[in-house]
């Protein structure tokens, strides 16, 4: 049985996946960390690292974490980005690989878990978990115009964020102390390294096909006239 010769767009469609591939597998060293605040209703993160710069402050943000004394706590926290670097300027800003969005979207996680002595105080010491950091941050482009200052625009690039860290959990709102008790804090900093990935936007992807098969057009264009 013969094998028909692949076609153009086959190939087209090939290469743009193993391009994508190679692209979205380019780890990126990175370093940062994030905090949220009940008490002063604020949050926010921070990444960095070559040619990566997040910075995010956001005022708002829920934040709880429960603890049982004298058992282990699995607990954690999240921090989102703004609608828009509009409507709170000058207080966060992104750029990765010479792209600056004025615009975040998505996150960080932090989750971990340690055991916490039912003899535990919580106005003494802070409560110290090691944990894991995960996210996705999307950069995006918006125009504002009087009025409008809400949406997300145009993607510019989206990093997806793998890392281990400490997160220190404190200002107790609630606090049940002996065997059995409880804690509930409302404020949590937490810091990490680890890599960021870099994800192909859609419109790179077609702009790349669409290169290639401009090119492959050309050159059995060349072929005929030859």
């Amino acid at each position: 049985m013969k094998i028909k010769k692949a076609g153009p767009f086959l190939w087209i469609l090939l290469a743009t996946g193993a391009l994508a591939a190679c692209a979205s597998a380019n780890s990126i060293p990175v370093s940062g960390g994030g905090y949220a605040n009940n008490a002063q209703n604020a949050s926010g993160f921070s990444i960095s690292g070559p040619g990566v710069s997040v910075i995010d402050n956001n005022p708002g943000g829920a934040f709880d974490a429960f603890c049982t004394l004298g058992s282990f706590c699995s607990i954690g926290a999240g921090v989102s980005g703004v609608v828009s670097f509009a409507a709170y300027p000058g207080l966060s800003s992104a750029d990765f690989a010479g792209r600056s969005a004025n615009v975040i979207g998505g996150g960080l996680s932090f989750s971990g878990g340690v055991f916490v002595p039912a003899s535990y105080d919580p106005y003494q010491q802070p409560l110290v978990v090691p944990g894991t950091v995960t996210g996705t941050i999307q950069g995006y482009w918006f125009v504002c115009v009087p009025g409008n200052c809400d949406g997300e625009g145009v993607l510019l690039w989206t990093l997806n964020i793998s890392g281990t860290g400490m997160g220190t959990f404190y200002a107790p709102d609630g606090w049940s102390p002996g065997p059995g008790g409880f804690v509930d804090f409302q404020a949590v900093d937490f810091d990490f390294s680890g890599t960021a990935t870099h994800t192909p936007e859609p419109s790179t992807l077609l702009l790349l096909g669409t290169g290639l098969l401009a090119i492959l057009g050309l050159a059995k264009a060349g072929r005929r006239a030859l």
